[in-house]
């Protein structure tokens, strides 16, 4: 042994070690650390000395050190911040606890290059960090003064203490998962009350949803460093909250028309662009996309044809955002729509300028019945439109001869093609005489045209039974009473009916209103909403029956082509290639899925083609 490192033996074990030295010295150390803990000032260059010493007794280790020492000092550090850390808690909020906690740490750490052996860091961290922050996790994510979900409600100015709080669990990897955890089930439990209230306008639902979306958005970015695994946990909780039922898929729907209606009157390229892709965020996180298809097109329907869509271009937009979300099967027939208008005002076009120039060659053209009517036709590919087609009713001679004549001149263009006129759509304009001073212009359906025009053959205050006008119009029973119903309202009572109650019969009359006023010179006369027909989409939570029916056949034509090709397959192989073919359609499989797999053409262990 070298003379030096004998003469450390020697001061060790005859000074260091004495009886009355090494615990007196061991009860100063740890009482000058406490007091440094407890606001006072210490000499740090005597500590210093005092424990390079103790680590340089150890000759070629750290033995003496820790064994007179560190082990004592990490001990009553332990004990010292579990008492102060659930009595500053009791007392104090959870931000205010987590500045304490930031600032402790801190603290600690430098008391390692002021006066404590390196290899102390790890081993003071540790125990800092169980006792500040480990041990209280669950205490800081439940309490409902100031706790982490109190604090996700005020996050806009809260945003510091949750990125306090983030960085604090960020050095506990164990309490960074349950703040994760923390932070989806908050998400999800805000979700779950926005859909819950079923008395909440759908567009106010969406509304709603895209605005809590932002602000955990906010959190996750600004508080969470943007981190990959926390914006998952946000995607989660929302696909969780939005696929609980279809009313999320019939809300976004409602959402876009009212966009499409009124919502970008004013604005900007930039802001129609910006509304857009939050649509698309939502429809990203649905997975009954085939039935936010069926909605979307009878709500595209309604606005293409009566005109309700004030930018051609945002159409175009969402359209080619849904394309490249779900490839352009998926906005086939949604394009053809919009290809149908436009090709019809072509059309239209074409015919007037026709028209036109047959009326400047023709000598006297007041005695053709089509000269007193004019028409606006819009074509709709069969196939496209959710529209079924219904028998046509008998409508008037002068309309009548207006389609024909529009019909021959198409016919003449496109040959090879069929038209069929739905007379139980569309909307007519007819002017209405009832004194030399009374005079209006009714906007109507088809087929209130149909049944008006019927009364102008009569003699005045003359009446028409119900089973007359069907004899005489061939509409539906039940289209014909919501009709008829629409036309006797007090506000727009232009037909009288003779007969008391609300309900209707083969029997009952009705007469013009002769003493019909209104301070309007055009007036819009609108259907009534009848209760045995209140069967929108959106008006139940469960999965349309047409769309499960659908998917239960596209689920047993994916088996079949498999099966073709691998003539032989096991059970799970078979699900699973099944769902792989089927996700990639953008196709919620999970209730076709199980319906196709307890049928008898799949065995339990193989499938034989």
């Amino acid at each position: 042994m070298a003379v030096y490192d004998l003469g450390l033996w020697a001061f060790r074990e005859t000074i260091a070690r004495h009886g009355q030295v090494r615990d007196r010295l061991r009860k100063l150390l740890l009482e000058n650390i406490r007091d440094e803990r407890l606001g006072r000032l210490i000499d740090h260059n005597c500590m210093k000395c005092a424990l390079y010493m103790l680590s340089e007794l150890g000759i070629d280790s750290t033995n003496v050190y820790e064994e007179e020492f560190e082990v004592y000092f990490l001990k009553d550090t332990c004990q010292f911040y579990r008492s102060e850390s659930h009595l500053f808690l009791s007392q104090n909020t959870c931000p205010d606890y987590l500045k304490k906690v930031e600032s402790r740490i801190c603290e600690e750490m430098q008391r390692v290059p002021n006066y404590l052996h390196a290899n102390t860091r790890p081993k003071l961290r540790h125990i800092v960090e169980t006792e500040l922050i480990t041990a209280h996790t669950p205490a800081l994510f439940e309490s409902k003064k100031s706790g982490f979900c109190d604090l996700l409600m005020q996050s806009e100015e809260k945003m510091a203490d949750i990125t306090r709080m983030y960085a604090l669990c960020f050095q506990v990897p164990a309490t960074l998962d349950l703040l994760r955890s923390a932070l989806h089930e908050h998400v999800r439990a805000a979700g779950q009350l926005l859909v819950n209230d079923e008395m909440k306008d759908p567009v106010v639902l969406l509304r709603s949803l895209l605005a809590l979306r932002e602000k955990y958005d906010s959190v996750v970015q600004n508080a969470f460093q943007g981190e990959n695994i926390a914006q998952k946990k946000v995607k989660e909780a929302f696909e969780s909250v939005i696929n609980a039922d279809t009313r999320c898929a019939s809300s976004l729907v409602a959402y876009i028309d009212e966009l499409m209606r009124s919502g970008f009157r004013v604005a900007a390229e930039g802001e129609v662009e910006c509304e857009l892709d939050k649509v698309i965020i939502i429809f990203r996180y649905l997975h009954d996309k085939d039935v936010f298809e069926v909605i979307y097109k009878q709500y595209l329907a309604k606005r293409l044809l009566n005109q309700r869509s004030i930018s051609s271009e945002a159409e175009r937009q969402i359209l080619v955002k849904l394309k490249g979300e779900c490839g352009y099967q998926y906005t086939t027939k949604l394009e053809g729509m919009v290809t149908d208008i436009r090709f019809s005002r072509g059309a239209m076009e074409k015919y007037n300028t026709h028209r036109d120039e047959k009326k400047v060659n023709e000598i006297d053209v007041t005695t053709e019945p089509a000269a007193l009517c004019d028409i606006d036709v819009t074509m709709l590919t069969a196939g496209y439109w959710p529209i079924h087609s219904a028998i046509p009713c008998v409508v008037p001679d002068i309309a009548a001869f207006a389609a024909e004549r529009f019909k021959n001149f198409y016919l003449k263009q496109h040959t090879g093609r069929k038209l069929t006129w739905l007379t139980s759509s569309g909307t007519a304009e007819l002017k209405a005489t009832f004194s030399d001073i009374v005079k209006h212009e009714f906007t109507v359906s088809t087929y209130q045209m149909c049944i008006l025009v019927l009364f102008n053959a009569l003699d005045f205050g003359e009446e028409l039974t119900m089973q007359s006008i069907t004899d005489s119009t061939k509409i539906p029973h039940n289209d014909l009473k919501r009709h008829l119903i629409s036309l006797c309202t007090p506000k727009y009572r232009i037909l009288l009916k003779r007969s008391k109650g609300k309900g209707l019969s083969s029997d009952d009359k009705f007469k013009v209103n002769n003493s019909f006023a209104s301070k309007l010179r055009r007036v819009r006369v609108p259907l009534v909403a009848m209760k045995e027909l209140n069967t929108h989409p959106d008006s139940s939570h469960s999965v349309p029956a047409a769309i499960e029916e659908d998917r239960r056949h596209l689920c047993e034509a994916t088996v079949v082509r498999i099966m073709k090709a691998r003539k032989q397959a096991q059970h799970n192989d078979l699900i699973a290639e099944v769902s792989y073919c089927i996700l990639k359609l953008s196709r919620d499989v999970t209730h076709p899925l199980g319906h196709t797999s307890t049928q008898s053409t799949v065995s339990p262990s193989t499938s034989v083609y």
